[in-house]
């Protein structure tokens, strides 16, 4: 009897103890408290989805290809009759201002006439530098989060401030209320193939800081921020949408290097959401878990409780949203169901799933809509919390309020005016980024093109430089930047010498390195030898003005057969006495292969280029006529090199050497 009596006193307490945690919770967040019947389930579920609408086919095909740049009437329905809580919106989805305006007001429509009547997220991937969603043409892509690192020294946060307003602005002139930015990543992993430039540096109060501003930024003109990827990408040698990777740094030394960032824009209140990275970090969790093949895989952060719970929001006291990257990538969806990843992510406590599944044609909308129906069974069975599930959703409903969209605000003529000239100071910002950014790491990065400089059996009047850059387009953005240098420096001096460039790709190169080589072992041709490079490789879509050919050449080119090409030019170069400069364009790790070899290094952190008239594509050759080429990093390189702008950058990360 006594016995019993004290296990009933236990049950009672437990309940009581639950109760009393319940209540806490919900009066801390000014929560209601979760109603008897179980009708909100599915809204709440639907809440804490946010999809991708890429591309959009009527008829299912292994690969729909057709981008989605007019909501039509079956996704209009299937907006209203699910009450989804979000959209991620592409480069695809985005043609110019008018057409993605209209597309979010669409969106926003259809969202007013749901059940819940809640207005979407509206979210797109516009970190700056390579990075940005937005076409480069109207918007500035500005040099990237490495690139405002390398200022630091000098003007502290100030840029990742002015660009983090900037990026939010317009934004927010395209109805988008939801950045996934700034990326906090420490990039500590030389060979990281996916973050890199897209971190502020390898130092993390450094990273914290410029995370902070950049989010403040941001959120001043009205765009709710996320920091990504938790607990730390940076030090990763593959890249997540393609595979799982695993961090197995000591938790001791993850707390000195990953982790501070995030602790601190937590404790700050800093962003509105976090995002979780599919990797697996065995010394925060090295529980296991059932793949759907069958096999035990440590828990990727995404799926961890522990990470998510125990230390984001328990021990971080993060009071935002958890948002988990897209959970169709490589690293989730090659061992996961959509209806695993989703159960497991939300149990991890994870706020909002990001792309649970493809949305590419109407197949694919029933199957969400069945996705959505096993979650509620779920829940129904205790296999997701039920209450959990209810605070999740009241966070979700409390950040909603915070939306203020551009459909709210009066449109006129004198608006769009001030939006105009808003694009045209943001373009001015990109380029003193840029050459606030750019780096001299040795030499003075200077052409030799003054008259006492002439050396031996060299034309007094010209600079005859030969250039290597990675590919055509590349090579069109940088020759325009050096017209552009040498008529203002013919402003200022008009008897410099006349600089004559021969730019070569690195395909052109290969194709015609025996008959370069040969002109360049005569002495006479070329006075001095620059080489660009882009390390880790360019994507295919980033060579911009480039024809398929080209493409596929360049893409077969192994780092260690271009760093052996590069090489033997400036050797050869070195041996005849022309000047050489090296410049690293992406990541600057690969600065210390070269540079005992050439008298002057730099490093921009941007390589991007752009249309700055005529096609965009650049996908036929006979549709590129009239076009322009810019991109501000190579105008940068150009006025360093004619001494029209000091390149005072400090390089944000460690290289190979320590340097």
């Amino acid at each position: 009897m006594q016995i019993k009596n004290i296990f009933l006193f236990i049950v009672i307490a437990l309940f009581c103890s639950s109760f009393t945690k319940a209540e806490a919770t919900e009066k801390r967040h000014g929560f209601k408290a979760m109603p008897d019947s179980n009708d909100w389930i599915k809204t709440a579920l639907a809440q804490k989805m946010m999809l991708d609408f890429r591309f959009y086919c009527e008829q299912k095909k292994k690969h729909c290809t057709e981008p989605l740049v007019v909501l039509n009437p079956e996704i209009k329905r299937f907006i209203r009759e699910s009450g989804i809580g979000g959209v991620i919106l592409f480069s695809e989805n985005i043609q110019n201002t008018q057409q993605v305006t209209q597309l979010n007001q669409e969106f926003q429509l259809a969202a007013s006439q749901s059940k819940s009547s809640l207005p979407l997220f509206i979210g797109i991937d516009q970190e700056g530098g390579r990075v940005a969603r937005l076409p480069r043409v109207e918007y500035a892509a500005f040099s990237g989060n490495m690139a405002i690192g390398a200022t630091y020294h000098s003007h502290k946060a100030d840029y990742a401030n002015e660009v983090g307003q900037a990026i939010g602005q317009q934004l927010h002139q395209l109805g988008f209320n939801l950045n996934f930015a700034p990326n906090v990543d420490v990039n500590n992993n030389p060979n990281n193939p996916v973050i890199n430039v897209r971190s502020f540096g390898d130092n993390p109060k450094v990273v914290g800081v410029l995370g902070q501003a950049m989010s403040e930024g941001m959120r001043h003109a009205n765009i709710l921020t996320t920091a990504k990827h938790f607990p730390g990408h940076g030090n990763t040698s593959i890249d997540s949408h393609s595979g799982l990777s695993a961090v197995i740094s000591p938790r001791q030394e993850l707390e000195k290097v990953e982790l501070p960032p995030f602790r601190y824009l937590s404790e700050t209140n800093a962003v509105d959401f976090i995002m979780s990275a599919h990797i697996q970090f065995p010394a925060l969790d090295n529980s296991q878990i059932t793949s759907k093949a069958g096999l035990q895989i440590t828990r990727p952060a995404t799926l961890s409780r522990k990470i998510i719970t125990g230390l984001l929001k328990k021990e971080y006291g993060f009071r935002g949203l958890v948002i988990s990257d897209a959970l169709d990538m490589g690293a989730i969806a090659k061992h996961f169901t959509a209806e695993q990843a989703v159960t497991e992510t939300f149990n991890a406590g994870i706020d909002v799933a990001l792309m649970p599944m493809v949305i590419d044609s109407p197949s694919q909308i029933n199957a969400f809509t069945h996705l959505i129906t096993k979650l509620k069974d779920k829940v129904l069975k205790g296999d997701i919390n039920k209450q959990e599930l209810w605070y999740s959703y009241q966070s979700i409903l409390v950040t909603k309020l915070k939306l203020k969209t551009k459909a709210q605000e009066p449109q006129d003529q004198q608006l769009h005016n001030k939006e105009k000239g808003q694009q045209l100071q943001n373009k001015g910002l990109h380029q003193q980024l840029s050459d606030k950014s750019l780096t001299v790491l040795k030499g003075n990065g200077h052409l030799a093109i003054y008259r006492q400089e002439t050396k031996q059996n060299r034309d007094n009047a010209i600079y005859r430089l030969l250039s290597v850059m990675p590919d055509s387009g590349k090579c069109e953005a940088f020759s325009n930047a050096i017209n552009e240098a040498q008529a203002a420096k013919n402003t200022k001096n008009p008897k410099v010498k006349r600089v004559e460039l021969t730019c070569l790709s690195e395909a052109a190169l290969i194709h015609s390195q025996s008959k370069n080589t040969g002109s360049l072992s005569h002495g006479a041709k070329f006075d001095g030898l620059l080489i660009g490079s882009i390390s880790p490789k360019q994507s295919p879509y980033e060579m911009v003005g480039v024809d398929q050919a080209e493409r596929r050449q360049l893409r077969s080119i192994s780092t260690n057969q271009k760093n052996a090409r590069y090489m033997a030019l400036f050797k050869k170069a070195k041996s005849l006495g022309l000047q050489t400069v090296f410049v690293s364009l992406r990541a600057p790790y690969e600065v210390e292969y070269f540079k005992a070899q050439v008298d002057s290094v730099m490093s921009t952190y941007s390589y991007n280029v752009y249309f700055e008239s005529g096609t965009r594509s650049g996908s036929h050759e006979d549709s590129m006529e009239n076009r322009v080429i810019k991109g501000e990093a190579y105008e940068s390189i150009a006025k360093q090199l004619f001494g029209l702008i000091k390149g005072a950058g400090k390089s944000p990360v460690k290289t190979a050497k320590g340097t």
